[in-house]
């Protein structure tokens, strides 16, 4: 059940002169709930969320997104953490713009290991291997 129909749900309960306790326990919730929900109902005189602050995010893509091609045009080795610090949004969400917005993957420098000869098996075993080609060939 959505959160705005379950205070509809608590609010007319509450009206129609049941307890906070007896509708926590009808409807399996915690009281701190029906609670909550006759508190909001009280200040705001309705059940619906109060609007969110700030900038949707999608305006803040929209504003940002040329910024970001032409500094990935500028360094194309630049990393999304470093992305996200410098324009100021989370480096999930620069992840995901940079990824359904911009076409663009992240690419991953794999580490390899840096073997000596030695540890490759030695010059010697190349000497060796080397060598029973050319005995073969010499045959």
């Amino acid at each position: 059940m959505l959160p705005n129909k379950l205070h509809q749900i608590i609010v007319a309960w509450i009206k129609l002169g049941k307890s906070k306790a007896a509708i926590a326990r009808s409807m399996g919730i915690h009281i701190t709930t029906v609670r909550y929900a006759w508190k909001m109902y009280q200040e705001r005189g309705h059940t619906h969320d109060a609007p969110r602050p700030g900038q949707p995010i999608c305006e803040v893509l929209r504003s940002i997104k040329e910024d970001v091609t032409t500094r990935i045009e500028q360094d194309p080795n630049v990393s999304i953490r470093a992305l996200g610090r410098e324009f100021g949004v989370a480096e999930a969400t620069m992840r995901m713009m940079l990824k359904t917005d911009l076409g663009l993957k992240s690419l991953v420098k794999n580490k390899i290991q840096q073997l000596t000869p030695h540890q490759r098996g030695g010059e010697e075993a190349h000497h060796v291997h080397t060598n029973v080609e050319q005995d073969i060939g010499d045959d």
